[in-house]
């Protein structure tokens, strides 16, 4: 019991040590542009999202469904390197990105009258920039 109130009282301190411990001004920075209060923010933290309720497997499913896709790529020859450098470990997304686009033309295969093909690779391009840019500042 005790643990948990010190970890409720220094848990400001606990999470600007693990995100951002030379940027502490930007959490608060963050706070006022969304226009939350740091109990906002506690409370929030200790609240499982609503979109990830055990009811909801479906994001449990995207996630399998990429895994399996980055496990049978495994062997893929690295990318060009000349054009990489706007998406930072396209290699590892690549896999996801090229899976992503074949299941949504899968989806929607019935209903596509209509929908150009070159949708899904652009959807599937948007999903790997995200990737992209999310992996560049968790592995870098």
């Amino acid at each position: 019991m005790s643990s948990h109130i010190t970890v409720q009282s220094n848990w400001k301190t606990l999470w600007l040590e693990a995100v951002a411990p030379d940027e502490q001004h930007k959490f608060d920075r963050r706070l006022e542009w969304d226009a939350l209060s740091e109990e906002d923010f506690f409370a929030a933290l200790n609240n499982e999202p609503a979109s990830l309720k055990e009811d909801d497997l479906s994001y449990q499913e995207a996630l399998q469904d990429a895994l399996e896709a980055l496990k049978n790529a495994w062997d893929l020859p690295l990318l060009p390197v000349e054009n990489n450098f706007k998406r930072p470990f396209i290699d590892l997304w690549w896999p996801v990105r090229c899976h992503s686009a074949e299941k949504l033309r899968e989806v929607f295969a019935s209903d596509s009258a209509g929908i150009a093909d070159g949708i899904f690779d652009q959807l599937a391009d948007s999903l790997l920039d995200r990737l992209c840019s999310l992996g560049d500042q968790v592995l870098w």
